[in-house]
């Protein structure tokens, strides 16, 4: 799936080490991917999966890039529980 590729960069540590980084967007939204049993279907549920789950400040929240997660989303597995992840942090 190429949803796998987005939002990694590649930091080069040395001549011949590298390493693979994900952005914020990408580890949270790999999180609620990976995450079984999960399936975000309320602004309450994704506002305590953020900040009591995970421990993410409300600041850093709101200082997310929602449109590139958009871009992803056809291609995401959870598009629902990434969706309402989106409308909610629109709404903050």
């Amino acid at each position: 799936m190429p949803y796998y590729s987005f939002g990694i960069r590649t930091f080069d540590i040395t001549s011949r080490q590298a390493v693979m980084i994900a952005s914020p967007e990408k580890a949270i939204c790999d999180k609620i991917a990976m995450t079984s049993g999960l399936n975000l279907r309320s602004v309450k549920q994704v506002m305590e999966f953020l900040t009591e789950d995970m421990r993410i400040d409300e600041d850093l929240i709101r200082g997310l890039n929602l449109d590139v997660i958009d871009t992803w989303i056809s291609d995401a597995p959870k598009q629902n529980s990434l969706q309402i992840l989106i409308k909610t942090i629109r709404n903050l």
